[in-house]
């Protein structure tokens, strides 16, 4: 294995795709119980250097190919969101990509339910929510088509904001399960706290948002 990792890593750093190629599947072939690690040298080849749409479509290529890795579809699923927010996004189909980051989540989620891609996933229905919110406030015309567009609009925006619900509770569970916390878990448990205070008070329970509101205070004293 020692060998076939120097092979592997040499070519990598080399740049020969096709010897980097040809050892990474013998390696893979002949030490399986390595996998994860003979695929996380797989990704780095591949997205080497890449931004943007290209980077984008390589890992819609490593989706395909390696439909059960965690990495591939949580990585993705954030630089898509990096994608979607930029310049270079302008004239896609927004309402596409965020279906795409909605399937990405949930596969890392079955595939490993982590904290960051629950959170990920809750913040991606929290701020479609709050879109559609903002969306149906620009609406003040009394004629039938605007009144109509602005019940749909509040309607969707009370749906997804509840389905933001079990994905922070889900990250709340496990950062309350943590023994020692850094600066980046104490931000994800306030921000997860966050979501679920303003869902609460949106749905009228004051009592649960007010709860949350403390258990965010306290995140601090940890």
């Amino acid at each position: 294995i020692g060998a076939y990792d120097a092979l592997v890593l040499n070519y990598k750093k080399e740049e020969n795709a096709e010897l980097f190629s040809k050892y990474l599947a013998s390696a893979k072939k002949f030490y399986p119980v390595d996998k994860t690690y003979w695929e996380s040298q797989e990704i780095d080849f591949a997205i080497k250097a890449l931004e943007g749409e290209a980077l984008i479509n390589k890992y819609e290529e490593l989706a395909n190919r390696l439909p059960d890795n965690y990495y591939v579809s949580y990585n993705y699923g954030v630089e898509l969101d990096r994608f979607r927010n930029s310049p270079e996004a302008k004239g896609k189909d927004a309402t596409a990509m965020r279906l795409k980051l909605e399937e990405l989540f949930k596969k890392a989620i079955s595939i490993n339910s982590t904290i960051e891609a629950n959170l990920q996933l809750a913040n991606l229905y929290y701020s479609a929510a709050v879109d559609a919110q903002e969306q149906a406030a620009r609406i003040k015309g009394t004629k039938p088509e605007e009144v109509k567009l602005k019940k749909e609009l509040t309607a969707r925006a009370t749906e997804t904001i509840n389905k933001c619900i079990p994905y922070a509770e889900e990250s709340v569970k496990q950062l309350a399960a943590l023994k020692e916390y850094k600066y980046s878990d104490k931000a994800n448990y306030k921000l997860a706290l966050e979501f679920l205070a303003n869902v609460a008070k949106q749905n009228g329970n004051a009592a649960k948002a007010a709860e949350y509101e403390k258990k965010k205070e306290d995140v601090d004293k940890l």
